[in-house]
């Protein structure tokens, strides 16, 4: 595996993620349009509140979590195993953003309420600002220069 396909391969990952929350929502708009469930304003609320809760837990998770396992990215000896590494802490950061956002969809689909549909707006947001690049590797791991090296290098073999 190059460099270069590592990072492309944890950009496709990144992308399809946010294509599967943004076609859902997608889905989920055209259904509400259609009549699709309605409820009584003490459900809304409570399906309100709980959005609200899910988000900013996924929210402040993605954050802790991504932190926690990048202490444990830069011990390890090789460089192929920090980005093995590096690319578990994004799967779970990402999937901290995703499960709330997935579920504020639900809740919209149930409800019908716009303001549901703009929290899931805004952790679509957050999540593009999660878009893996070379340089927010190198500032998360800290790399020495030689790894620096071989990381901007889209043709070294990471193997």
């Amino acid at each position: 595996m190059t460099s270069k396909n590592y990072f492309k391969g944890i950009q496709i990952v990144h992308f399809a993620l946010i294509i599967g929350i943004v076609f859902f929502g997608i889905i989920s708009i055209f259904l509400q349009s259609q009549g699709f469930g309605t409820i009584d304003q003490e459900s809304n609320n409570i399906l309100m509140i709980t959005a609200m809760v899910f988000s900013v837990i996924g929210i402040i998770l993605s954050k802790l979590l991504f932190k926690r396992k990048l202490l444990n990215c830069s011990n390890k000896p090789t460089l192929i195993e920090k980005l093995d590494s590096y690319r578990s802490a994004l799967t779970l950061k990402f999937a901290s953003i995703e499960a709330p956002s997935f579920l504020v969809i639900v809740i919209y689909l149930i409800t019908g309420n716009m303001i549901v549909i703009a929290i899931a707006g805004l952790l679509l947001i957050i999540f593009l600002t999660y878009r893996p690049t070379k340089e927010k590797l190198i500032t998360d791991l800290e790399l020495s220069s030689e790894e620096k090296d071989l990381i901007n290098n889209p043709d070294t073999i990471l193997n």
